[in-house]
């Protein structure tokens, strides 16, 4: 199967390097670009509605600048959150800042083509924007777990709590299991890819015999195929992924699986 292409949106308030910047990454067949904003806030809008997976961001817009489209990306709950690379000519004042605020790199303009696409073309890893706010969601993940009945003693609670987070902000993570998921969890423990999806299924299993029925009955309801009767690994990481986003947003708890399923 084919590769998904990178889905790349790219916020510049000039025309002509709005258009530069585009046949530039668009010259890849790999690189998908979705469209060209003059304003911040159009690029806030896209970001919430299209959930590119990187966004080439100067700091210089139209009615909301750079640093605040930064500000906003990195406060809010989205489906997922792109990398994001500032091209600035005032890269040498703000780059510090931008980083800050969550942006992967910080390029000057005019930016070096072969710096741009080298980064481009980095193994793709979790946004840096979205990373602020990982000790929030990994308290989130934990909540959720807790509420479930599971034990804190299961070597998978602790890689469920991290891939739960993770999920929170990429909803397709669970689409990448073993090739980016997994992974990554395995990474932050120093284990293995097969060391953390067995312990997560054994956390399941564990949990869905002994932990809280009626609580997994709420946050699953009709997600779960009833002859099975357990979620598969991929299923609860989405599923608990989605209340955590549910939660960061303010969500209630108790009218989470009603608002899902209806």
């Amino acid at each position: 199967m084919m590769d998904e292409s990178v889905r790349v949106w790219i916020a510049e308030s000039d025309p002509a390097q709005g258009r530069y910047l585009a046949e530039l990454v668009g010259g890849d067949k790999k690189y998908d670009v979705l469209g060209v904003s003059a304003s911040g806030r159009e690029t806030l809008e896209v970001v919430e509605k299209l959930h590119p997976d990187v966004l080439l961001l100067a700091l210089a817009l139209r009615e909301f600048d750079g640093l605040y489209v930064l500000e906003k990306i990195s406060s809010s709950t989205l489906l997922r959150y792109p990398r994001i690379a500032v091209i600035s000519a005032m890269a040498s004042l703000h780059g510090e800042r931008v980083i800050e605020l969550g942006a992967d790199i910080c390029f000057p303009k005019p930016v070096n083509e072969n710096s741009l696409i080298e980064w481009l073309n980095d193994e793709p890893r979790a946004a840096s924007i979205a990373q602020a706010g990982m000790r929030q969601r990994r308290q989130a993940s934990g909540k959720a777990l807790e509420y479930l009945g599971m034990s804190y003693a299961l070597n998978g609670y602790a890689y469920l709590v991290e891939a739960i987070a993770l999920s929170s902000m990429d909803h397709m993570a669970t689409r990448r299991m073993m090739s980016e998921l997994y992974p990554r969890v395995a990474h932050t423990f120093q284990t293995s890819v097969p060391c953390v999806e067995r312990a997560i299924r054994h956390a399941i299993e564990e949990t869905w015999t002994n932990g809280r029925l009626s609580a997994a009955d709420k946050l699953f309801g009709y997600s779960v195929d009833p002859k099975r009767g357990k979620p598969t690994n991929s299923e609860c990481i989405a599923r608990l992924g989605e209340y955590v986003r549910f939660l960061l947003a303010g969500g209630d708890d108790l009218h989470f699986a009603s608002q899902q399923n209806n």
